[in-house]
């Protein structure tokens, strides 16, 4: 087994979503600010706006690029073509995608992290809202929300599983019914840098494919991050990386990131 060495955590924040990502570094600092093996890297049209306070404290571990703010979904659909482009400034063997509009609630997010890919190439995460224990924990908790139960059976029978899957089957985000079984979310997902070049040079491919024929998927890039899940071979972790404290199926696990509620129009981001 090769030894791991570092972890760089990538984001995309332009226009008013670098005011999430410096709340982000900020829950960073809270928990884990000093640890040398971490390497942030930033894609923002902002990059004369980013608090002294942080680019001090992260000094050459904070690696900030400009890119042009463009009109959504353009920014998150485009991040595996960023990610891409970003290539050069990526120097350890690990690899976080991070939505800027998260916030870390756990000194354990990197050991978590690390502790992971220790043992798997690639993890996703699964969707917070689309998660359900099994066994028997599942059917109490449909015994004790009864409103999930009828959603969750409506889903099941309309499109095989629960999840907002793309269904055109001109996308190549498609994912076959019979393929629909546990759904991720795309605001955090990591690898080793290796595995996560492979795939987001599969899903660049994927989404620009799409757009030459006029189409967006549904959920844009989660999409197509799904499609790769369905037909992948990925480790699959609960979200308590990925947690909404609004979800009452969350309630056993332990939040480490928290996805940030914002209850406002994203078309500007």
């Amino acid at each position: 087994m090769h030894k791991l060495s570092g972890l760089t955590i990538f984001s995309i924040a332009t226009s008013k979503y670098l005011d999430y990502w410096v709340n982000l570094i900020d829950s960073y600092f809270s928990t884990d600010s000093t640890n040398p093996s971490v390497k942030w890297l930033l894609l923002t049209d902002r990059p004369n706006e980013i608090p002294e306070r942080i680019s001090n404290t992260l000094g050459e571990n904070l690696i900030v690029r400009q890119i042009q703010h463009s009109e959504w979904p353009y920014p998150t659909l485009m991040r595996y073509q960023h990610i891409l482009d970003s290539l050069q400034d990526i120097s350890t063997s690990c690899f976080v995608y991070l939505d800027a509009d998260m916030l870390i609630t756990s000194k354990d997010f990197v050991s978590s992290i690390m502790t992971l890919l220790n043992d798997s190439p690639l993890v996703l995460v699964r969707h917070p809202g689309f998660y359900r224990e099994a066994g028997i924990d599942r059917l109490h908790f449909y015994v004790l929300n009864p409103r999930y139960a009828i959603r969750d059976l409506v889903l099941s029978i309309r499109f095989g599983a629960i999840g907002t899957w793309e269904t055109n089957r001109d996308s190549t985000a498609y994912v076959p019914r019979a393929l629909r079984k546990a759904y991720v979310c795309g605001g955090i997902w990591f690898g080793k840098s290796d595995a996560i070049f492979n795939m987001c040079s599969q899903l660049s491919r994927a989404t620009n494919h799409d757009l030459d024929k006029g189409i967006i998927a549904k959920y844009h890039d989660e999409s197509h991050l799904n499609h790769f899940n369905a037909f992948g071979r990925v480790t699959l972790v609960p979200p308590a990386l990925c947690f909404d404290p609004t979800y009452p199926q969350l309630k056993k696990l332990s939040p480490i990131v928290i996805a940030v509620d914002k209850k406002e129009s994203r078309n500007d981001l």
